[in-house]
């Protein structure tokens, strides 16, 4: 039969292994956080129409953007009639450079008025870096004329 002290050493033991181990998986997890790469990803989450000129509208874009601190991303336009035709080609409005890894942002670009009155969309897209599509939104109905 064990004694009170015979117990008591095995216990002791048993914890300092089990507080070994707990740390030892701790130190693992932590490790493999510092090896693995932050998730990357973005979104156009608004588009929305501020003014009309001669020769441009504004329109302000809202971004959100994770994992691309300090890298630059491209925001483009296409031009697109009532019919969802689209008129001309894609074009880069503006290079967004998040400064964190989760920053958000709304930005202003000025997009060219067609020259017929009608209905246009703008259909915005984010890329990242490597040009590959992060995200599209498409605009409300505007009118031009």
């Amino acid at each position: 039969m064990a004694t009170a002290n015979s117990s008591g050493g095995g216990i002791g033991k048993i914890v300092a292994v089990i507080v070994t181990g707990v740390a030892l998986i701790g130190g693992l997890i932590g490790i493999y956080k510092q090896c693995t790469p932050a998730a990357t990803g973005g979104s156009v989450d608004s588009i929305q129409f501020v003014s009309s000129g001669a020769t441009s509208f504004r329109l302000d874009v809202g971004v959100t953007v994770t994992g691309y601190n300090g890298q630059n991303l491209t925001l483009y336009d296409t031009l697109e009639n009532a019919q969802r035709q689209q008129l001309g080609s894609r074009a880069a409005l503006y290079t967004l450079t998040p400064t964190s890894d989760k920053d958000s942002a709304t930005v202003s670009v000025d997009v060219a008025t067609p020259s017929a009155r009608g209905t246009y969309y703008v259909f915005i897209e984010l890329t990242d870096p490597n040009g590959v599509s992060l995200s599209s939104k498409l605009s409300d109905g505007i009118n031009v004329g």
